[in-house]
């Protein structure tokens, strides 16, 4: 799916009149098939553009366009995966991920082999019969997104789904997602504030400001995939994107001060930061 977001903003307003800038008017194009991810610090307006692409909130200006259509609301073809999953506590893993099929009035044969089907390719097969509250939180984020896409959305929206879980499960599921977004070959836009994630997600990260948010860049992701998160590349592009967010400040190579005592050599060019660290190739770890 395109996505076309044409000078799209948004404020609220509070209880008491007064108003609050979310978004700044954005114009963004998103390519179908693309796997695009919205980077940026708390409160920047990034899920609030990602719920106005889904059509959960209107745009207050401008407009969002899905494959040439003015988006008016939500969509079976706009998938979304909230933060803490929204599975529904009383459904078992399979009923939860049937229930999309079924209000959709879908063929009742038909609906349970599409489940089985994404049953099968999460790895959910021994977990079928459980309850949301006997799953780990990985395996609550995998039904979130079997559910989402047996409907066989041409865009799925992604609010910061790994957030919540610990490091090495998250880049479990990284690597899962990745292999699923390759399998169904249809557009992602993720919502994070982890760069490493953004790097080794997207094919471009959109850079947004502090709020009212804005695009403040707009950086391609230029390497080859699987991608290895210690390759140089990515740690020169990691430390790129942290100067972005760090409001534009200087990232100057770190100069060891006359009393260093040297205990961590230096090689090949390489430069150490303040917390000790050593960069590559001359690029210094911003903090």
């Amino acid at each position: 799916m395109n996505v076309e977001v044409r000078q799209a903003g948004k404020t609220y307003r509070t209880g008491t009149a007064q108003t609050v800038e979310a978004l700044r008017p954005i114009t963004l194009n998103i390519r179908d098939r693309e796997f695009v991810c919205f980077l940026g610090p708390s409160g920047c307006g990034k899920s609030t553009l990602l719920k106005l692409i889904a059509g959960i909130e209107p745009a207050d200006s401008g407009e969002i366009v899905c494959d040439g259509v003015k988006v008016k609301g939500t969509s079976t073809d706009r998938g979304f995966i909230f933060q803490d999953y929204a599975l529904f506590p009383w459904l078992t893993v399979k009923h939860n991920i049937l229930f999309g099929l079924r209000a959709r009035k879908e063929n009742k044969q038909e609906s349970h082999k599409i489940a089985e089907s994404f049953i099968r390719l999460f790895g959910l097969s021994e977990v079928s019969h459980l309850y949301p509250n006997q799953l780990s939180g990985g395996m609550r984020q995998r039904v979130a997104i079997a559910r989402a896409l047996c409907l066989k959305p041409k865009l799925l929206l992604m609010d910061e789904p790994f957030a919540a879980l610990d490091a090495l499960l998250r880049q479990k599921l990284q690597e899962e997602l990745v292999r699923i977004w390759s399998h169904e070959q249809i557009t992602f836009v993720f919502v994070t504030h982890d760069v490493e994630e953004a790097v080794y997600l997207a094919d471009r990260i959109v850079v947004m400001t502090p709020r009212p948010g804005t695009v403040k860049e707009i950086v391609p992701v230029n390497l080859p995939r699987p991608r290895n998160r210690t390759d140089a590349d990515f740690v020169r592009l990691r430390a790129r994107l942290l100067e972005l967010m760090d409001n534009g400040k200087s990232n100057e190579t770190w100069t060891p001060p006359p009393s260093w005592n040297g205990s961590m050599p230096l090689s090949g060019g390489q430069t150490p930061d303040p917390a000790g660290r050593p960069a590559l190739d001359g690029v210094a770890i911003p903090l």
